[in-house]
């Protein structure tokens, strides 16, 4: 027997284990091949690694992308009541906003009463209207003009009262009498229909829908036109 065999034997294996480790990872050093070999492996890893690992980042961030903005959605549209019944058929579909419509004009004038498609049109515009960070509900207050008491009750009884973080708009409205008229000449029934839009700080549109009322419209002792709740056609 040797004697670099005998001084093996008389090694601690720990020692052992050591020497081993030490020849491993000095191994790709002993031929350029190796080395470029070795190189080029670690940096596969280095590269693709990444790729793997983050997969489940990325599909845990898109779901809290969508979580925000579901949670956001209704506060975007906090200012739209229920509608009860779609427009009359054969009624005019307004046009899909390209630009931002201008405030409405939030004074009542006399000629505003003067008939059921004005104070319904006027209502409708100033109910639309909710500018940013105002105080929740209020295009029901500026609305409340053109409403009866009934009416003014029933908004109400359909509001939120979460505040929006953006400003809500409606373009121009289109009024189609019903069908069923009442036999006094001091009701109408009218369908409305207009596109409501969210308008963003800058203020460009980043959505609209349509949105579709039936009112009734009243006249009252002083020759006033006002519009009175909402219902249900046919």
């Amino acid at each position: 027997m040797t004697i670099r065999s005998m001084t093996a034997r008389q090694q601690p294996r720990q020692w052992q284990i050591r020497g081993r480790l030490n020849r491993a990872w000095r191994w790709p050093l002993y031929s350029r091949a190796r080395a470029i070999g070795t190189l080029a492996a670690a940096l596969a890893v280095v590269l693709i690694w990444p790729q793997v690992t983050g997969s489940s980042r990325d599909t845990s961030a898109s779901t809290s992308t969508a979580g925000l903005a579901s949670a956001t959605t209704p506060a975007t549209w906090a200012s739209i009541p229920a509608t009860t019944a779609p427009p009359a058929p054969g009624a005019d579909t307004p046009a899909t906003l390209t630009e931002a419509p201008s405030p409405p004009v939030l004074t009542a004038s006399p000629a505003d009463y003067a008939k059921p498609d004005t104070v319904a049109t006027k209502y409708l515009q100033t109910w639309c209207y909710q500018p940013a960070a105002s105080p929740a509900n209020t295009n029901i207050t500026n609305s409340a003009a053109y409403l009866t008491a009934a009416g003014l009750a029933d908004d109400q009884s359909r509001a939120p009262t979460r505040q929006s973080a953006l400003t809500s708009i409606c373009g121009p409205v289109t009024v189609t009498p019903l069908g069923e008229q009442p036999s006094t000449p001091d009701r109408s029934l009218l369908a409305l229909s207009t596109h409501q839009v969210l308008l963003n700080p800058a203020g460009s549109i980043i959505g609209q829908q349509m949105l579709e009322q039936t009112r009734r419209i009243l006249r009252g002792p002083d020759g006033r036109w006002l519009v009175d709740v909402q219902v249900r056609a046919g």
